[in-house]
Order: structure tokens, then C-alpha cells, then sequence
């Protein structure tokens, strides 16, 4: 497998394909304009009310985790380091 670069490279290793992709995503992702937050905010839509907000700040308690890991197949949930919790 073949991958160019911004700048035409070829990557043809996994460590260069890597970066390249993260860098992509890097760049696609950000902006090098002066943005002021609260003009973008005012265009976002509310979509969470203040009932929701509050019930997403609430302190979940231990059954409620035993309840969400018995749901959670263990092949599909992944770990911060790639794995799933049964590696």
C-alpha cells in the first residue's frame, strides 16, 4: 500500500502512512484564522435542554456502570489503547 503525502511523498511503511493520515486529519480539522468562539457558537443550533444538562452532570452510580459493561459487548467497546477490555 501507496500513500502520498501534502507534499507528494510516497509512504509506503505503516509508521509513514500513519503520520500521514494524522496529519491530514490534523490540518482538516483546524484553521489557521483568528476565530472568535462565541461568533461560531451563535450559529450552533441547541439541541440539549436544561433538564438533559442536568442529568448529564448527575453522578452516575456503581450499578448503573455494572449495568452499562454487561451491555457492552466486549469486541465492540475499545480501550484508549486500541484494545478491548478482554485483551
Amino acid at each position: 500500500m501507496t500513500l502520498l503525502d501534502e507534499e507528494g511523498v510516497e509512504n509506503q511503511n505503516i509508521k509513514g502512512i500513519e503520520r500521514t493520515i494524522i496529519l491530514f486529519f490534523d490540518n482538516l480539522f483546524s484553521t489557521s484564522q483568528n476565530l472568535e468562539m462565541d461568533d461560531v457558537v451563535d450559529y450552533v443550533e441547541l439541541c440539549v435542554s436544561a433538564e438533559m444538562n442536568e442529568r448529564l452532570y448527575k453522578a452516575y452510580t456503581k450499578e448503573e456502570v455494572g449495568v452499562t459493561l454487561k451491555q457492552t459487548h466486549p469486541y465492540e467497546a475499545l480501550c484508549s489503547d486500541g484494545l478491548n477490555p478482554y485483551f
